[in-house]
């Protein structure tokens, strides 16, 4: 009762807090973040083991089960199902309520753990699952000579692209590998008396680096290093290795080769996997709408300078137009919702006067949201914008009760100050009963 006579007597005061909220409600819309749905973390994390073309039955003794096992003996870990196929393991670990963050972390170094001492494992990932997306700007690099592809997307598109102060991280897939390929002639081999196994071992040796040591009476320390790292093919042909005979060279007994690699990605486009897959991720301080815009922006650029030749670069999903397109339709839908409760209610009070106040009201309290929300760091998206539109229809509905029991009290004689307490404290007290 204090309190709103305070309100109601201080006219001056109340339009200068209207003034302040509009100023910085106005200024907050344009640090709000705008996704489509709202990060939500779960109980529960996922573990991806990429093992190349490892057959299944060995990804499942060698990688699946070790795993399933460790992770069942932390604590904290409810259940465990997993799914194993050729070069892949996935698994999917229930955690206990409220302890997702921390299992997760311990699982993830259960996993690199695990991992690191088996061979043919390419890649390890452990995360908590949530509706969050690391990555949300998809392309490809499509119709073209592979290498020539493969050239133009780390040597060009990627570094451009990381060099924008909105990407935070660009991934390629489905890029043209190559790997050095040693082709011993058994009857060679056998006439020299050499051993594969040990031919094998000092080529691996003779591609090495390492500090041997430091100079201690020089300033500053510099270390020695011995490097002996093989850089081309012909460095590996002429690689001298011992025999019975004496020295020779790998290239007299074998055939060095590069050879592309088998694309190990999952991705495919019209029956093939000769196209590269591109995976743009945003910065945090970026919204996903301002992202899209400046890779966009990027990539106009690039086609203009021609760079993009013999070859199709195209974006497949931006998950930016999904967002703009739906927090459009609700922000539209609530426009349209305030701008009708507007005209209904000066068609029903016919009173200039009082509709102004009650829509006056509606942006004051949408800016004072998206404030509060700024300040708690809410984002701007679907879920929130449709408890807005609800808000919006409650805060009409309350106002239209407010005034008309205001209306009622003047025509029962009272004074305008009184009318104005009294129906605002009747109507209140029954809200307030309803929600009690």
């Amino acid at each position: 009762m204090k309190l709103l006579k305070f309100f109601v007597e201080r006219k001056i005061l109340i339009g200068l807090m209207v003034m302040f909220v509009l100023m910085v409600g106005s200024f907050s819309i344009t640090k709000l973040d705008q996704e489509l749905m709202p990060a939500i973390e779960f109980d529960a994390a996922y573990v991806h083991v990429n093992a190349g073309e490892m057959a299944a039955i060995e990804v499942e003794r060698t990688i699946t089960t070790p795993l399933e096992q460790r992770i069942l003996a932390l604590d904290g870990v409810e259940g465990v199902s997993s799914t194993t196929n050729i070069g892949r393991s996935s698994i999917q670990v229930k955690i206990e309520s409220g302890r997702g963050e921390d299992v997760t972390k311990e699982i993830q170094s259960v996993v690199n753990s695990e991992t690191a001492s088996i061979n043919g494992v390419k890649e390890a990932v452990t995360d908590q699952m949530s509706t969050s997306q690391s990555y949300e700007f998809f392309m490809d690099v499509s119709n073209g000579d592979m290498e020539e592809m493969t050239t133009f997307a780390k040597d060009i598109l990627e570094p451009r692209l990381e060099e924008l102060p909105e990407v935070n991280d660009v991934l390629l897939a489905g890029v043209e590998e190559k790997e050095v390929t040693i082709e011993f002639n058994r009857e060679k081999v056998n006439e020299l008396g050499l051993d594969i196994m040990q031919v094998v071992s000092m080529i691996q040796q003779g591609n090495s680096e390492a500090t041997v040591g430091e100079f201690s009476s020089e300033k500053g320390s510099p270390s020695l290093r011995w490097n002996t790292k093989l850089e081309n093919v012909e460095e590996i042909k002429n690689l001298k290795i011992p025999s019975l005979t004496g020295t020779i060279k790998v290239k007299e007994f074998a055939a060095v080769s590069i050879q592309p690699l088998e694309t190990s990605s999952l991705v495919w486009k019209n029956g093939t996997k000769d196209f590269i897959f591109i995976q743009i991720g945003r910065v945090s301080d970026a919204t996903q709408i301002e992202m899209a815009e400046a890779v966009r922006a990027e990539i106009e650029k690039i086609r203009e300078e021609g760079l993009v030749n013999g070859f199709e670069l195209n974006e497949m999903v931006a998950q930016a137009d999904y967002v703009k397109n739906s927090i459009d339709g609700v922000t539209s839908n609530i426009l349209i919702g305030g701008f009708i409760a507007i005209i209904i209610l000066l068609l029903f009070l016919r009173n200039i006067r009082a509709t102004i106040i009650v829509g006056l009201s509606i942006p004051t309290s949408v800016l004072l949201t998206f404030a509060s929300m700024w300040l708690f760091d809410y984002s701007f998206n679907i879920l929130t914008l449709i408890g807005l539109g609800l808000g919006i229809g409650m805060m009409v509905d309350s106002s239209i009760v407010i005034l008309e029991s205001i209306y009622r009290k003047k025509e029962q004689g009272m004074p305008n100050f009184s009318a104005v307490i009294e129906g605002t404290k009747e109507r209140w007290q029954q809200r307030l009963l309803l929600l009690c």
